[in-house]
């Protein structure tokens, strides 16, 4: 504290961290959008999504069916009580 320069200091040295903390925030959400923008894209290319999500929400707010890809027939899973999968055929 004697030395009484040294307040002058740390303002400059809090300035560079400001810059640095706002530069940081700018370089993460670049790089979070640009994120996102490549899962959309790759969303668009792809030909299978998962859609377990989907599914449940339209399975617990209706009477909804789906198909499997690894069964043949019609299905719907049962969200609301004990979640068990009923044929629908």
């Amino acid at each position: 504290m004697a030395d009484r320069d040294w307040f002058g200091r740390g303002r400059a040295g809090w300035s560079l961290a400001r810059r640095l903390f706002v530069l940081q925030v700018v370089v993460v959400a670049v790089v979070v959008l640009a994120g996102a923008a490549l899962a959309y894209y790759d969303s668009l290319r792809a030909q299978r999504l998962p859609a377990a999500l989907v599914q449940a929400q339209r399975d617990l707010f209706g009477a909804h069916t789906y198909r499997r890809t690894d069964r043949d027939g019609v299905f719907h899973t049962r969200w609301d009580t004990d979640r068990h999968e009923e044929s629908a055929d």
